[in-house]
């Protein structure tokens, strides 16, 4: 399953249908903290996190908290962001990221980058 940090409900909700059309199972959460709490309970196989979360914390600090954590700390974090500095990439890098996306993700690269760290359960 698939655990999307994303506070846009738009971009959430697209995000959740090009990846439950083919065949995973996808929550969304707005905020990092609502996340965070998520992941405690029981860890997905794949996060995609906004970098610019609204809340108290954004998403690279609630990447930092999930590699501090045993619990999440090898589950494999797509980062998502529309900022194209290369000081941002770094940053994600930095705080553990397996891989980076620029917004807007286009459906075929998003399904390639998810698919590399889990595979569609069509394909199982």
């Amino acid at each position: 399953n698939i655990l999307v940090f994303e506070d846009d409900p738009v971009t959430g909700t697209l995000m959740r249908a090009v990846l439950t059309n083919r065949g995973y199972e996808v929550e969304v959460v707005s905020t990092a903290e609502a996340g965070l709490e998520r992941t405690a309970v029981s860890p997905p196989g794949l996060i995609l996190m906004d970098i610019g979360l609204a809340g108290e914390m954004d998403g690279l600090e609630a990447l930092r908290r999930l590699r501090s954590q045993a619990i999440t700390k090898k589950v494999p974090v797509v980062v998502l962001t529309g900022r194209e500095e290369p000081e941002v990439r770094k940053a994600a890098e930095e705080a553990g990221s397996s891989a980076f996306l620029n917004k807007p993700v286009a459906r075929t690269e998003l399904h390639e980058v998810v698919g590399s760290f889990l595979p569609p359960p069509e394909a199982a």
